[in-house]
């Protein structure tokens, strides 16, 4: 069950980097690419994902949101508010 899971998130991935492959100013793109990373496991690539979300869309509430919460898992407390 859990491997499937991940196949998803994979794909997910693909789609989102697809997406911004396609269109480099797509905010929603980005932080689709920083969500299915941060649930995959891989903060650090989704950090760089949802800031650049963030920063293509400043009132993405979903962004800023999944932005907070992946800092807080990696222990940036200070970022995370």
């Amino acid at each position: 069950l859990i491997s499937g899971k991940l196949e998803l998130w994979d794909q997910c991935l693909t789609a989102f980097k697809k997406a911004t492959e396609l269109e480099e100013s797509d905010g929603n793109a980005w932080h689709g690419v920083g969500w299915a990373n941060a649930n995959l496991g891989r903060e650090s690539e989704a950090v760089i994902a949802l800031e650049r979300a963030v920063l293509l869309e400043p009132h993405n509430a979903a962004a800023h949101l999944e932005l907070g919460d992946t800092y807080y898992r990696l222990s940036r407390f200070g970022e995370a508010v």
